[in-house]
């Protein structure tokens, strides 16, 4: 694996949790940027231990697999990105582990504060464009089980279950939404779900599993508009919505 080749998983998750925005403390910058031909990513992935042997913080026992992934990542904007490779005394494991580790927890913050503020204009966009995907209407089982006995047998972490947490804070909210659109569109809440659980059957079909697979279909629901809080919020508390009424995930 050379350095241009970070799997795709490794991506996703770094982009995710870090909500598409420069990891740097004083930065915090959106490295997704919107324009007339579609999105510009000008975010870098950089390695908190080096890729290379020789590199700032190096560290050859650890074998490239390791090195490429999101656990060692970073997400910077290349200013930073830069910064940290040329101050390896200043920028050290540690410290860069934990920029990450606090960026991450001001995302969660942020998610959580934002929630307060959905709206059905927000809870609108979000539906509508999933709700509208064509896609076939799979089968299901909508057998109920409690919360806490549906994030145990998905093996959902902390950080999972604070999304789920938050979420929960809206799911009232979702739910009068989609009674009103009801009344104008009877098959609309079923073309919702089934966009969930299509969604969710095809994350199945791979490798993905727990907290991966739960922020996969994060990503999903807010339709991967992760730096602007307001829609992450909204999609998050669409996606709890169908976590509680077991409409997807394992039960």
């Amino acid at each position: 694996m050379n350095r241009s080749k970070i799997p795709d998983k490794a991506i996703k998750s770094l982009y995710g949790k870090a909500a598409g925005r420069c990891s740097f403390t004083e930065c915090r910058k959106e490295l997704i940027l919107d324009g007339k031909d579609g999105a510009s990513v000008i975010g870098e992935m950089a390695h908190i231990y080096a890729y290379g042997d020789e590199g700032p913080r190096a560290n050859s026992s650890l074998d490239k697999l390791s090195k490429n992934s999101y656990d060692n990542l970073i997400l910077l904007c290349p200013n930073h990105h830069t910064e940290i490779d040329k101050r390896p005394d200043k920028y050290t494991i540690e410290s860069l582990t934990n920029m990450k580790l606090a960026h991450e927890e001001w995302i969660s913050e942020a998610l959580k504060e934002n929630m307060q503020n959905v709206t059905f204009s927000e809870l609108d966009v979000i539906i509508k464009a999933i709700a509208n995907k064509n896609i076939p209407n799979p089968t299901q089982d909508l057998t109920l089980i409690s919360v806490s006995t549906k994030i145990n047998k998905n093996d959902l972490g902390k950080k999972s279950q604070e999304k789920i947490k938050y979420g929960m804070l809206k799911v009232s909210s979702v739910e009068e939404y989609l009674s009103t659109v009801l009344l104008l569109d009877a098959d609309f809440p079923e073309r919702l779900k089934t966009g969930f659980i299509t969604k969710y059957n095809e994350l199945k079909a791979t490798s993905i599993t727990g907290d991966d697979l739960f922020e996969e279909m994060f990503q999903f629901s807010c339709l991967n508009k992760t730096t602007d809080f307001l829609y992450s919020a909204s999609g998050l508390a669409v996606l709890v919505y169908f976590f509680q009424n077991c409409e997807v995930f394992e039960k």
